[in-house]
């Protein structure tokens, strides 16, 4: 209780971006990285930090239609340019806390529809009855999970974010 007899709410901890490079995997594996890869990261970070963000301040629709505002780039890339920048979404993702799969998903629509690869994000649930229900996102690339796919295939699609 305070001194006005209103009982006192906790102090929520903020969030903080984490440059700690062990977030991002071993130092060794970091090591690995080509100067392209790390390159890909350095420029995925920003876009799943604003999605993350954007998750935060407003609805998913909202944010959606923000990442599908801009015109896409011209042409297609190639799959394992797709890959690449999968993989530079889920290791920036490391270092942004409560960066998850809706995060992930989007962020990668994103840098892919900048460069004019078309996408969709795909969202379900799974349980219920006596089980807790749980939800999952991940994007499809054409026909291929590029990024959640993880167990994609046991989740029910309810929702679909074309860009």
């Amino acid at each position: 209780m305070n001194r006005t007899g209103v009982a006192a709410q906790p102090r929520r901890r903020r969030a903080r971006l984490s440059l700690d490079p062990r977030r991002l995997g071993s130092l060794a594996g970091a090591r690995r990285l080509t100067a392209g890869e790390w390159r890909m990261v350095l420029l995925a970070l920003p876009v799943v930090l604003s999605v993350r963000w954007a998750l935060t301040v407003t609805t998913l629709a909202r944010a959606h239609a923000r990442i599908v505002e801009r015109p896409p780039g011209s042409g297609r890339l190639a799959p394992h340019l797709v890959d690449g920048w999968s993989r530079a979404v889920a290791r920036a993702s490391r270092l942004v806390p409560g960066a998850t799969c809706l995060t992930q998903a989007l962020a990668l629509q994103r840098l892919l529809r900048r460069q004019g690869q078309d996408s969709r994000v795909e969202i379900g649930f799974i349980g219920g009855g006596e089980t807790a229900v749980e939800g999952h996102a991940w994007l499809v690339c054409g026909e291929r999970v590029v990024i959640g796919g993880t167990n994609s295939k046991n989740f029910t699609r309810t929702m679909t974010l074309e860009g």
